[in-house]
This record gives structure tokens, C-alpha cells and sequence, in this order.
């Protein structure tokens, strides 16, 4: 993104006049006129101003990350070759990123955020991965998604392994085609009061041993009974006392080998 982009971004996005952002510079040290802001902000110049400039803007503009300007300046100066770095730097660093928290959002949340991930500009998206990641131990993350990674000694390979996925298996094809027999199951555990009518549950039905996966309806707001229902219309659905059903959690990831 262009530093006059990202200006001009922070700028609508602050909500401020330009003559109170150049208040808000000379409240930073900065004294700066609103025509010098008003050239920054027109693609046609290419002006990128000094670092403190660029750092006094950003705080003005309340900028999340306050080196954004700074580092977008450096980008926009940068030679062809260097931003074509930055370009395939951008494409690894979203799907690193996205596989570090698969195990924490759903498919239709990563979609969003891969989409969000490439519209920032490439200052804000380094910032904030270095925001996100602070903190993370990255040998339990690896482990939390199923991956064994190993690098040589001289660090000039990496080597990945997908481990086998745990969770519940479901043996029938009662979920079908949603969940098929074979497939294993993550279920989230939930207070009773926040299951809703309509979610799959992982469930065990007095008198088995065997978890099952079922659409649920409670049919009063008590909820001292639930109905259990298969998508395959060969099962019949049962309604159950609460106290006869344990819930082992809500469905909330789906594993299932694609050459069963």
C-alpha cells in the first residue's frame, strides 16, 4: 500500500480535520502545515517526509501501530526488487500465521481473516504479526495442530510432518453427508445453557459407550429433555430426560480422511 494510502487511510479513519491533525503534530513536537499534509496525501507527489514526521502523524491520527508510516515510507523507497520480496514475504507470512490459529478459529472466520490479512498494508501486517505471536510457544502451537517440524543443523531445510489428529471417532453414517462413519470429531464443551437448538453435539446416550453426533432440539426452555436427530432418515430420532444423555460438547472440527 502506498504511503498516501495509508495517510489518507488513517486520516478518514480518525475522523479528524486536517487542521487538528497538524494541531496534534505540534502537540508531538512536529510542526508541519495543513498544504504539507494535503501534499503527502496526493499519490501523483510521491513525498515521503522524515521518520519523525511520519512517526507524529501516525500518533495524531491514532494510528494502532505508530512505526506503520515510518515503515511504509522505507517500503515506498525501496527498490522493485526488494518489494517483490515484500510481496511473497506477505503471501508466507499470512499462511504462517493462519496455520499458528487454525486450531482457534473456524474455516469461514479464516477466510475473513485472510482476506483482512491482505488488504493491510505490509507495515501494519508485519507490526501485527509481531503483536499476535508475542508470548507464543511455538513448539506447543505446532503440536496443538498436529505438525512435527525439524531444521537441519545449518538451518538450510525444514521438514514437515502432519501427525494423525486425535479426536472421537464416529462410527456411522448417521451425520452423513456432514459426518461421515470413520471421521473424528472435536467437540467443545459448553455450560447446558448455551447449546442451541439446531448444533451437532457429541453425545452418549445412557446404556452406551459409544459417542454419537446428533442435530438437538430442546423442546422446552427448562431443558430438561432433548431431542436428538439424525440427518440420515433410516435413524429414528429419540427425544431423552437431560439426566440420560451426557454431552460431551458441541461439534466444532470435522477430521476425515478424504481416501476412505
Amino acid at each position: 500500500m502506498p504511503y498516501a494510502k495509508l495517510l489518507n487511510n488513517l486520516i478518514e479513519s480518525s475522523k479528524l480535520s486536517v487542521k487538528e491533525i497538524v494541531a496534534r503534530c505540534k502537540e508531538h513536537g512536529v510542526n508541519i502545515t495543513a498544504s504539507y499534509i494535503s501534499m503527502l496525501r496526493n499519490p501523483d507527489n510521491n513525498k515521503i517526509p522524515s521518520d519523525e514526521v511520519s512517526r507524529a502523524l501516525a500518533k495524531a491520527c491514532e494510528a494502532e501501530y505508530e512505526e506503520s508510516l515510518v515503515i511504509e515510507g522505507y517500503i515506498d523507497k525501496a527498490p522493485k526488487e526488494f518489494k517483490e520480496f515484500l510481496d511473497e514475504y506477505r503471501e508466507i507470512l499470512i499462511q504462517s500465521l493462519l496455520i499458528l490459529f487454525s486450531n482457534q478459529i473456524t474455516k469461514s472466520d479464516m477466510k475473513m481473516l485472510a482476506e483482512r490479512m491482505k488488504e493491510l498494508p505490509i507495515s501494519d501486517l508485519i507490526l501485527q504479526s509481531k503483536t499476535l505471536t508475542s508470548g507464543v510457544d511455538f513448539e506447543k502451537a505446532a503440536d496443538s495442530i498436529n505438525v512435527n517440524m525439524s531444521i537441519t543443523d545449518d538451518m538450510s531445510k525444514t521438514f514437515i510432518e502432519l501427525k494423525e489428529p486425535e479426536g472421537f471417532i464416529i462410527e456411522d453414517d448417521s451425520m452423513f453427508p456432514i459426518i461421515r462413519s470413520g471421521s473424528k470429531v472435536n467437540p467443545l464443551a459448553l455450560p447446558l445453557n448455551d447449546y442451541k437448538d439446531g448444533d451437532i453435539l457429541l453425545v452418549v446416550v445412557k446404556g452406551s459407550k459409544k459417542p454419537i453426533c446428533r442435530k438437538c432440539m430442546f423442546p422446552d426452555s427448562s431443558r430438561e429433555k432433548i431431542t436428538l436427530m439424525a440427518y440420515n432418515q433410516k435413524i429414528q430420532t429419540e427425544t431423552y430426560r437431560i439426566d440420560e444423555v451426557k454431552i460431551l460438547g458441541k461439534v466444532k472440527r470435522i477430521i476425515t480422511d478424504i481416501f476412505t
